[in-house]
């Protein structure tokens, strides 16, 4: 409620549409500069919350908490990925406070999502109420390096819009540093250009839907030969990917 109140307070109603339009509609800088500012004030609450939050989530204490503290000894026991390992290696160069990792990464993954919502929404403030009301938000408290990389993924959706190659392989690279599952994104690039129509899309979405509910144990048995399930015992577990809780 607070993120929408700074997002109404600071635009008009000619502001409460698309982004994308507004840029095409219009231009005066500074329509286009109040809505950047109200994206921006929008998305303080959630980011403070999510940097002052203690033990939130099941990854907190035995992950990222405990895993700062192992990569300040040279300890190579997480295995983590190559760009989150350097990112606690930067922060240690300025202080050993584990806290301002949770800072840090809370920036991350709200300030891209905010600025995904930005760039692509065609309606921000039901992007800003579908970001909370379908749990992304506080499943991204979890698992972190996951929702870091989905953020930049998401933000990456731009590009493909404006056919930058270059700089959607860029993007991808960083999100895959942070988590390596992000290289399944790759192909969304020239999934992009296929032209499809609207019965075909309808059939891949009820496939689509009809996969992920009903095939969720086959996709758990893949997930549970890699360096992930073999971590983490998801086929044994009452929660899979990214804490969802089923029943198998």
């Amino acid at each position: 409620m607070i993120s929408l109140f700074l997002y109404y307070s600071f635009t008009s109603n000619k502001l409460n549409n698309s982004s994308r339009n507004i840029f095409k509609n219009t231009n005066s800088r500074l329509v286009i500069y109040k809505l950047e500012i109200a994206t921006a004030l929008s998305s303080i609450p959630p980011m403070f919350l999510a940097s002052v939050r203690y033990k939130v989530g099941t990854d907190y204490g035995k992950t990222y908490y405990t895993g700062f503290y192992r990569i300040l000894e040279n300890n190579n026991f997480d295995d983590f990925e190559f760009g989150y390992f350097y990112l606690n290696k930067i922060i240690q160069i300025f202080t050993e406070n584990v806290f301002i990792l949770f800072i840090l990464t809370s920036i991350l993954f709200v300030g891209i999502t905010f600025a995904a919502i930005y760039e692509l929404s065609v309606n921000i403030p039901l992007s800003i109420i579908l970001l909370l009301v379908t749990r992304y938000y506080f499943i991204g408290l979890n698992v972190v390096r996951q929702f870091i990389a989905m953020a930049i993924c998401t933000y990456a959706i731009k590009f493909i819009v404006e056919k930058k190659e270059i700089k959607f392989i860029l993007a991808i690279f960083i999100a895959m540093s942070l988590h390596y599952s992000a290289i399944l994104f790759l192909p969304s690039y020239f999934i992009g250009k296929i032209v499809i129509s609207k019965r075909k899309l309808i059939c891949l979405a009820i496939f689509d839907i009809s996969f992920f509910s009903f095939g969720t144990k086959f996709i758990l048995q893949i997930i549970q030969k890699t360096k992930y399930g073999l971590k983490y015992n998801f086929l044994n577990s009452a929660y899979g990917v990214c804490g969802t809780k089923f029943t198998l």
